[in-house]
């Protein structure tokens, strides 16, 4: 039964009811019913809420991670340019183009949760399944 249906057919119970106990017996369920129908609701705020806060933080994640790609994008050029005039290693070159892969990587991560974060936002039961 839904809780609209069961405080419905309350009279109908009653009245054909047998047991002396039958309204007890059916208002402690439409209170179980109640209860539980607000931890649902109580749990599906505090997962709205969580997965916002995860927006929130990955939102400034990858905003760090964006200024982070455009420092080592610097980098590799300066590592470039020093290589080219002598003054730099392949080894120096190399490293800054694995920072550049390493944080290009890091940052499509981010995107791709944050994708994820908004869709469960926008989709509260596939949140709550998890």
């Amino acid at each position: 039964y839904s809780l609209e249906e069961m405080e419905r057919s309350k009279n109908f119970t009653l009245a054909n009811s047998t047991s002396p106990y039958g309204y007890d017996e059916l208002m402690y369920q439409i209170n179980q019913a109640k209860s539980m129908l607000k931890q649902s609701y109580d749990a599906f705020e505090k997962i709205g809420e969580a997965t916002y806060a995860g927006i929130e933080q990955t939102e400034g994640t990858i905003a760090m991670l964006e200024t982070n790609l455009d420092l080592a994008e610097s980098n590799l050029k300066v590592a470039q340019l020093n290589l080219q005039t002598g003054t730099g290693t392949q080894l120096a070159l190399e490293e800054a183009q694995n920072t550049v892969d390493t944080t290009k990587n890091s940052l499509q991560a981010a995107k791709l949760n944050h994708s994820l974060l908004v869709y469960q936002m926008e989709n509260p039961c596939v949140a709550a399944a998890q």
